[in-house]
């Protein structure tokens, strides 16, 4: 049996905007605007619900939605807030004290000594 895969961090951007004046979508609806399939969706209110049970914010992994009627519904203001909100885990910021940058310093330096000689 395949074990479950988690959700991995990613930034979104939205695809295919809503037409203007919707005011929720639907799973199917979620998945067009980012250009995914409906079992991502799915994959992450599933998610939501098992961190909200753990006492963690479920806004991290998904944008918040209402049942109504057995129905999911995302309220198309709070996805795209959602969508740019910061990237979950952050950036790497580096130094610029990488092996890269430090080879070229020093080809750098050399070609300024072989040019005063």
């Amino acid at each position: 049996m395949k074990a479950p895969t988690k959700l991995k961090p990613e930034i979104l951007h939205v695809a295919n905007p809503v037409p203007p004046g919707q005011l929720h979508v639907t799973p199917v609806g979620l998945a067009t605007m980012f250009s995914r399939k409906k079992s991502w969706v799915h994959q992450m209110v599933a998610e939501a619900r098992k961190a909200k049970q753990r006492g963690q914010d479920p806004a991290a992994i998904c944008p918040p939605f209402r049942v109504i009627n057995k129905c999911l519904y995302f309220k198309v203001s709070d996805v795209l807030a959602w969508a740019e909100r910061e990237p979950l885990y952050g950036t790497a910021q580096y130094g610029g004290d990488h092996p890269a940058n430090r080879r070229a310093e020093r080809e750098r330096a050399a070609a300024e000594k072989a040019g005063t000689q």
